[in-house]
């Protein structure tokens, strides 16, 4: 088989899984918002119990991004029933599986978690520079 072009977004897989394990550290911050809300749903943690599993080598990235999806659902329901930080912490626990596939997909953690709550700098720091963005 060949070898397959890859965008800079994409990123080496090394990377992928620093990254993806950093956002699933973001996401279990956030998650108690979403599940307070919504306990019977277990979709967004799923999400990040997948990527969790992508990061150790236990479930294939088809997977991950499969409970991502479902998570993302999740969060747009949470928008549509006028929960706003519900729909951002669900948004940022399917945000942990785009990291496993895209690297780049970093970017959004910040994003999905300055919807959850009201200071991100609870939040940990990236392990490494984040894709695409300015930091050095």
């Amino acid at each position: 088989m060949g070898e397959m072009l890859r965008s800079p977004r994409t990123g080496e897989v090394n990377d992928r899984r620093l990254l993806a394990a950093w956002a699933v550290e973001c996401a279990e911050l956030v998650l108690p918002l979403y599940e307070a809300t919504f306990p019977g749903d277990p979709r967004p943690r799923r999400a990040v119990e997948g990527t969790r599993g992508w990061v150790e080598g236990t479930v294939r990235v088809g997977v991950a991004r499969a409970y991502g999806a479902s998570a993302r659902v999740a969060a747009r329901e949470a928008a549509a029933s006028g929960e706003p930080r519900a729909a951002a912490a669900a948004h940022l626990c399917a945000q942990t599986a785009s990291v496993a596939h895209l690297a780049g997909k970093a970017l959004g953690v910040h994003h999905y978690a300055a919807g959850a709550v009201d200071d991100v700098s609870v939040l940990p720091s990236p392990p490494i520079p984040l894709p695409g963005s300015a930091q050095v």
